[in-house]
């Protein structure tokens, strides 16, 4: 980013404006993150980015609050999950919990969605 200090933000590609926003939320250090889709725009490095610093401030015990379509990178750095379907919550827990309520043990985050919103555990 240090090369494009001059640049104006106007001319910053969707993927750059994505990556100012995001600094500047970790410019400060409140006791909550709520991140809205933060990987839309991003390339690979910018979301590992984004994902080491979530976890330093997680480490730093803030709490992270993040909606995302990327269910594998969610259950690889998430501890809990409430899941929606058209506007109502279905399911909430952690991993290990949401295998429970669908009875599959194996199950991903991904599987558990499709199984959950497809009205099995309704």
């Amino acid at each position: 980013m240090e090369n494009k200090l001059k640049w104006f933000p106007g001319h910053f590609s969707k993927g750059m404006r994505q990556k100012v926003m995001i600094m500047c939320a970790f410019l400060v250090h409140p006791p909550l993150y709520i991140v809205d889709e933060p990987f839309v725009g991003l390339d690979p490095i910018g979301i590992q980015s984004f994902l080491d610093l979530m976890l330093e401030m997680k480490k730093a015990g803030a709490g992270v609050l993040m909606s995302t379509h990327i269910l594998s990178t969610a259950e690889q750095y998430c501890d809990r999950f409430v899941i929606l379907h058209e506007g109502r919550i279905i399911m909430k827990g952690t991993v290990a919990e949401l295998r429970e309520q669908v009875g599959k043990s194996q199950a991903t985050l991904h599987d558990i969605y499709i199984e959950a919103t497809q009205g099995e555990c309704v």
